[in-house]
């Protein structure tokens, strides 16, 4: 059985200079990303690189859709 992309998730969590948490979720992310939602998502690493003395998790889900087999 064969798996093909179907979508991905990315989710980003961070605590800002004044320990406020901070969680931004760009969600259905395709093939083919908006320039959009790369500017959406280089600016949340844009944002945890000014407060780099809290704690981050990154947390990354792809679906796949099972073909053939």
């Amino acid at each position: 059985m064969l798996g093909q992309f179907e979508k991905a998730t990315l989710e980003v969590q961070y605590n800002d200079g004044s320990e406020k948490a901070i969680k931004q979720t760009f969600a259905n992310l395709k093939e083919g990303v908006s320039p959009e939602e790369l500017s959406g998502i280089h600016a949340a690493i844009s944002d945890i690189a000014a407060y780099p003395t809290g704690d981050l998790t990154i947390v990354e889900r792809t679906r796949y859709t099972t073909i053939g087999g």
